[in-house]
């Protein structure tokens, strides 16, 4: 390390030592509490050289928008002969792109990968030049040296102007490391969720541990390659096929990193603050109303225990802690801005809801902790203090007299606030620095606590453990109640405001239709109304395809192929004696002019290209095969159900003969189809029962819903030619093919 280095670090230890008498102004003046400033900052210091994701030293980016059903999976150390090539091909198969982050003197070694990464439409990221494992020490000449000659080595290879992305080796960063980063303008990236890929060789405990933690906007770190001349590391190849499959079972599609952060948008770097500001004005008057009644609530029961006990009081001991914190009259404000702090998490929230059940949480908190002073009323020990000499006080000694001790509600509160609040500001993509004030504020009322002797330590540690048991708990009861499609916004879809990309379709139907299959049960084809036309068309057709059936099948299960997006699906298919895949309607793993009959119900709406899935269903239909489609009509008939299940469009009548014509399709009859009911009423409850009770709805649709509608069911009525009347939401058509014009 050289001089200017040493001194850049002196730098950073003395700015941070002048923060001490801050804090102290916080915390009052003694050496601990200086002590405490200073291994804190120290400690901090730290985390910003050895944590990845820190970006105390330089700016890194390790994650995309939580809101997008996207994730970004990076390979370090490569490009590796042995390795690297099993990784592409397993991409390939699933359709799924990826950044390498290669060492420079790898990708001169084997160009050739290197270019076959960029012809499949991968990332080329820079590694540096020769990945040393002591770069982290290197001076700022020798760091520029290393980034220049990795991001050499894939400008002569890829041809491209803008510099690539760049991952620090081990992912380290030092004070040189930060000045060459800022002088060649670098986009670092680290990684949110590491694989263990360089921890174990078992592909099994790899992909189990992705697949286990991963959720949008990740970035996983993977390594096809090794730093050290000689060695490989082929688990990552292994895991990776099962790795991709989960994620698609998830509804995610993998992406490039600069993808993952285009979808991000530079201009959402300050989304989060709006969309907190949106969320302290909505329902600001049922919130203020809220929080009075419940402060008033839990106030008059609080006192009421207070003043009458009915069991013997008992005294909390005093702790070394309780004496090694000095009385500070000054932490007052600090102390009654819990109920500022408290108002904060329900304040950020905008939908009615989750508004009502954070206040439900709460009152269970509240409900817990009053239960402990009923059955053992407890008080702390009255702090040597002349109160009247300290008038502020006043109010507070009157008030409480220190009763009510453990655990306290106070540290309860404030814990669970703390936590909540964290989420929120997670769940807004705000950046770290207003969930470390928020943790800061928490543990400064915490301290307030001790430091204006309204607590001892005992009752801090129990209301400390009350107020997280209670986030926890609460947090498992939401997911109970979580929407179906995870990650969804609560708000109810009224109307297609933004369009929505082909992955934001598939992740919404997979994401729908992956919780419906799971829970629901296999409807015979027998059991519909299209049975009797199946049974005439099967007659003179033996090579038959069902798309998106979902299990809800209109052909034969034994002996037809089925294509699906959903994996429960095609498994319960599968075992009768159906030959399932998974694939999109948009490109069929089949081949030409396969089929005689084809069915694809309830599907072209729900794809963006439906041209190209008209196009996939006449390529693999043989001339005068049967084609069963449908179809809902009339766009202004669109409802919120249409959003949810992920409907692109209606069509109308005469545009959805044009493309069946493109297409080589003749309609030859056709009949009103679909048991949903007129009532947009009784949709909307449907709706709002399957997104807040998905397991009690779907036991009302498998077991009443679904059997009555299968009763009552019409027979259809078969028109020739296309129906075209404004009435009609739904229609089946019986097809032939023809020729393609």
């Amino acid at each position: 390390m050289t001089r200017q280095d040493a001194a850049s670090v002196c730098k950073a230890i003395l700015r941070g030592a002048a923060a001490v008498p801050a804090f102290a102004l916080v915390y009052w003046w003694s050496p601990v509490a200086a002590g405490i400033a200073a291994a804190l900052l120290l400690a901090l210091l730290a985390d910003g050289i050895a944590r990845p994701g820190s970006s105390l030293l330089y700016p890194t980016r390790t994650r995309g928008s939580r809101q997008q059903p996207y994730v970004a999976l990076t390979f370090d150390d490569g490009p590796d002969p042995e390795v690297t090539p099993a990784v592409l091909d397993a991409l390939a198969r699933h359709g799924a792109r990826a950044t390498f982050f290669v060492i420079g003197r790898a990708l001169h070694a084997h160009p050739a990968l290197g270019r076959r990464i960029e012809a499949e439409h991968h990332e080329l990221g820079n590694h540096s030049l020769n990945h040393s494992r002591w770069q982290n020490f290197f001076c700022e000449s020798r760091q520029r040296k290393e980034i220049e000659g990795g991001a050499g080595a894939i400008a002569e290879l890829a041809q491209r102007a803008e510099p690539p992305l760049y991952r620090p080796p081990i992912g380290l960063k030092s004070p040189p490391f930060a000045r060459a980063a800022r002088a060649l303008q670098l986009s670092v990236i680290a990684w949110s969720l590491h694989s263990h890929d360089s921890r174990t060789s078992d592909p099994q405990r790899i992909a189990r541990r992705v697949l286990a933690r991963i959720r949008p906007g990740d970035i996983v770190l993977m390594h096809d390659g090794h730093d050290l001349s000689g060695r490989h590391r082929p688990a990552c190849a292994q895991a990776l096929p099962q790795i991709l499959q989960g994620l698609r079972e998830k509804g995610l599609q993998c992406v490039t990193v600069s993808e993952l952060l285009r979808l991000r948008g530079a201009e959402n770097r300050s989304a989060w603050a709006q969309a907190l500001w949106n969320g302290l004005k909505a329902h600001f008057g049922l919130k203020m109303l809220a929080g009075w009644l419940i402060a008033g609530g839990f106030f008059a029961a609080y006192f009421l225990l207070l003043r009458f006990p009915l069991f013997p009081v008992t005294l909390m001991p005093v702790t070394a802690l309780d004496q090694w914190i000095a009385f500070w009259p000054g932490a007052l404000w600090l102390y009654v801005s819990l109920w500022l702090y408290v108002a904060l998490a329900p304040g950020l929230l905008t939908d009615r809801r989750e508004l009502l059940n954070y206040y439900l949480g709460m009152l269970a908190l509240s409900v817990a902790g009053m239960a402990v002073f009923l059955l053992w009323p407890s008080a702390s020990p009255r702090a040597d203090v002349d109160w009247h000499s300290y008038p502020p006080f006043g109010p507070v000694i009157a008030a409480d007299d220190a009763g009510n001790a453990l655990p306290s509600l106070h540290a309860a509160f404030a814990v669970y606030s703390a936590i909540w609040l964290d989420r929120l500001l997670r769940r807004a993509d705000a950046p770290g620095w207003p969930r470390l004030v928020s943790a800061a504020w928490a543990l400064g009322i915490l301290y307030s606590t001790l430091a204006t002797r309204q607590h001892v330590a005992v009752d801090i540690y129990a209301g400390s453990a009350l107020g997280w048991l209670a986030a926890v708990l609460h947090a498992c009861w939401l997911q109970t109640l979580r929407p179906v499609g995870a990650g969804m916004d609560p708000s109810p879809v009224t109307a297609r405001a933004v369009p929505r990309t082909d992955a934001e379709l598939l992740h919404a139907n997979r994401s729908f239709y992956d919780l419906l299959w799971r829970d629901a049960q296999l409807v015979a084809p027998q059991r519909f109304n299209t049975w009797p036309l199946v049974c005439a068309l099967v007659a003179t057709s033996q090579r038959r395809l069902e798309v998106a059936p979902g299990l809800r099948p209109r052909l034969p299960i034994m002996g037809t192929h089925f294509i699906d997006i959903s994996a429960p699906a095609l498994a319960r298919l599968s075992r009768g004696g159906g030959l399932g895949v998974t694939g999109q309607i948009g490109a069929l793993p089949l081949p030409d002019g396969a089929f005689d009959l084809v069915c694809a119900l309830d599907i072209i709406e729900h794809v963006d290209d439906d041209e190209g899935a008209l196009s996939e269903l006449a390529r693999v239909s043989t001339p005068g095969a049967a084609l069963l489609l449908s179809v809902p009509l009339h766009p202004a008939q669109w409802t919120a159900f249409d959003d949810f299940v992920g409907h692109r469009r209606r069509y109308e009548p005469q545009s959805l003969q044009r493309k069946l014509d493109r297409h080589g399709f003749t309609v030859d009859r056709s009949a009103i189809y679909g048991m949903q009911p007129k009532s947009s009423q009784l949709l909307d409850l449907g709706l709002w029962f399957l997104v807040h009770r998905r397991a009690r709805a779907m036991w009302w649709y498998n077991r009443v819903l679904m059997p009555l509608g299968l009763h009552f069911q019409k027979e259809l009525e078969w028109k020739p030619g296309l129906i075209d009347d404004l009435e009609v939401a739904e229609i089946i058509l019986l097809c032939r093919r023809s020729s393609p014009a």
